[in-house]
């Protein structure tokens, strides 16, 4: 989205220890820390934040050219933790963003008249296949006939890998759970190791493109998404998903085969063995609502907007 958009000023990561990849690829200016996100907020007419909770209180401190801030809400109404932040950080906050439906409701209530929806999008550019379905099954030893199912996510309760892997075990599935834990989720992924065998197994973090053709399903037994993004490129890349009914599939359900919320290991099991075709549905979702333009113009129009009432 960055490097696409106009007028951007610059780009800051709050927190030190999440600062992670290569910033240079956003094709304008970035910095670490307080220091920084004050520089960037004294020097632009619209800041953009998400997940600074408290910490937007620290950088307002040191402003004195104060800018039109936009709040980002990434998940939905069922996630405590963003509805949290986003209380926090209301003070300061002349707008809300957030990504589907039901994420209006981790907007301060009195504040949701002064909120926008803006879902993500996917990047094209990185969804085009490297290997075929046949060369990284060969790879990984996966038969040509078996039924595999994936998963790339976050290592964390709410994602409901523990339960995926868990009635995967119990079939003749293989499944593929490519993700990482952050450090106070380190105790879930050692559990989840312990479920591993043959043929459930967790991987290291990998590009979409470059293993999702080896699957059948993709699969997510998630609480709460704000999006899916992954399930989005699953969808773009013609892999039948097998969803709760969160992110994109809750505005989308005829494009997805539906697990319930906090699903039994059955109903797992019976929903994966019985999948729906939808996957040109599912693709044509994507490309009418989902595509990296849709997802720059829809940012565009509502930062020149914004810009433009930060002049008034």
């Amino acid at each position: 989205l960055v490097p696409n958009l106009k007028g951007i000023a610059g780009f800051v990561a709050f927190d030190e220890s999440l600062a992670t990849g290569d910033f240079s690829l956003l094709k304008c200016q970035y910095g670490v820390g307080l220091k920084a996100a004050v520089r960037l907020a004294n020097a632009c007419k619209v800041l953009v934040v998400w997940g600074l909770g408290t910490g937007l209180d620290e950088v307002m401190k040191h402003v004195t050219n104060k800018p039109r801030i936009i709040s980002i809400s990434h998940c939905n109404a069922g996630n405590g933790w963003t509805k949290k932040y986003m209380l926090q950080q209301e003070s300061h906050s002349s707008h809300f963003v957030y990504i589907n439906p039901d994420g209006l409701g981790t907007v301060p209530m009195l504040r949701q008249d002064n909120a926008t929806m803006l879902p993500n999008g996917i990047n094209e550019k990185n969804l085009v296949a490297t290997r075929t379905r046949e060369q990284i099954r060969t790879e990984l030893g996966i038969p040509l006939d078996a039924k595999v199912g994936i998963m790339l996510t976050r290592l964390s309760p709410e994602k409901g890998v523990k339960e995926a892997m868990t009635a995967v075990r119990t079939t003749d599935h293989y499944l593929l759970v490519y993700g990482n834990a952050s450090y106070w989720n380190k105790e879930y992924k050692r559990e989840l190791k312990t479920l591993q065998n043959s043929r459930v197994k967790l991987m290291d973090v990998a590009r979409a493109a470059d293993v999702l053709p080896v699957a059948d399903y993709y699969l997510s037994c998630s609480q709460y998404e704000g999006f899916g993004l992954s399930m989005a490129e699953a969808m773009y890349m013609g892999i039948p998903v097998v969803s709760t009914l969160t992110g994109i599939a809750s505005t989308h359900p005829k494009a997805f085969t539906l697990l319930p919320l906090n699903p039994y290991k059955e109903q797992i099991v019976s929903v994966i063995n019985n999948l729906r075709d939808t996957t040109a549905l599912a693709k044509q979702v994507v490309l009418d609502n989902y595509t990296s333009k849709h997802f720059v113009n829809n940012w565009q129009r509502f930062l020149d907007e914004q810009a433009l009432l930060s002049t008034l």
